[in-house]
């Protein structure tokens, strides 16, 4: 029996055109803002007043994130590579990213790209006493994200 799922380990994120090193884990978030209407007040003319009513909704905005985690490796702070830390401190905050599967995958027959700009939120780096270091991000969206689906060709 064929395996239908497609594993996590083929998605990722590039951040400015590179893919990001040695990443354990990462997370596309996206929600929407939603306003809920003030419900009525019961009409003392109405049969039906135990009835409870159903709340009705507005979407108002739309919103992105990404947050995701890296081994910090020996070579992780090479000037070849993102160092969020020194981006943060500087102030570089504005990212162009792309949350995508891996190029060259094979286990889907697509490959999916979401891509937007937004802005570096917060980078932690844990250094625990026994293993390695490894670093979480999160990049909030800021404006639209696209997504796309391109046949994964051979």
């Amino acid at each position: 029996m064929a395996v239908n799922s497609i594993p996590g380990k083929i998605i990722g994120v590039m951040d400015g055109g590179k893919w990001l090193n040695c990443q354990v884990d990462a997370t596309l978030n996206l929600t929407v803002d939603v306003t809920e209407e003030d419900p009525c007040k019961p009409d003392p003319d109405d049969e039906e007043q135990g009835e409870v009513p159903f709340k009705f909704r507005t979407a108002d905005a739309r919103d992105w994130s990404i947050d995701f985690s890296q081994k910090l490796m020996r070579d992780s702070l090479a000037a070849a590579n993102v160092d969020y830390g020194e981006e943060f401190v500087d102030g570089r905050l504005d990212r162009q990213v792309q949350f995508m599967t891996a190029p060259g995958q094979t286990k889907s027959n697509y490959d999916i790209i979401y891509a937007g700009s937004g802005i570096l939120t917060a980078h932690t780096v844990n250094a625990p006493a026994v293993g390695a270091g490894t670093t979480d991000t999160s990049i909030a969206g800021n404006g639209p994200l696209t997504y796309s689906k391109v046949p994964v060709t051979t």
